[in-house]
């Protein structure tokens, strides 16, 4: 099996480091940074809300080519969810059940072209 290439993007360094962290330690994930963005086969987004600066960074990954995007959000509300999928999320997993084993989980499937 080869490993899924993820880039993970928060908008504060304490949160990016800590996700990619966790999907470091796993078998079936490769983190790339920044500089490697373009090998990236899946974005993890990760944000309080969907507000219009996350908006911005989900079409941003999209246009830059990033085929799947989860988002990792602590508010999610009908309406958010709406907003996320327009800007082209393949997956939302509320911050509360961001465990390691699930994340990776949804990673796995959302390379795989599934939705979650």
């Amino acid at each position: 099996m080869s490993r899924i290439s993820v880039y993970v993007y928060a908008s504060d360094p304490i949160s990016q480091a800590g996700v990619a962290s966790q999907l470091r330690a796993r078998p079936e994930i490769v983190v790339v940074d920044q500089a490697n963005i373009d090998a990236a086969q899946v974005a993890v987004v990760v944000a309080e809300g969907v507000d219009d600066a996350v908006l911005r960074v989900l079409r941003a990954i999209q246009r830059g080519g990033i085929p799947r995007t989860v988002l990792v959000a602590s508010l999610l509300d009908d309406a958010s969810v709406v907003c996320a999928a327009e800007a082209g999320v393949s997956a939302l997993v509320r911050r509360t059940e961001a465990t390691p084993d699930r994340l990776a989980q949804v990673v796995v499937k959302v390379a795989a072209g599934e939705a979650e």
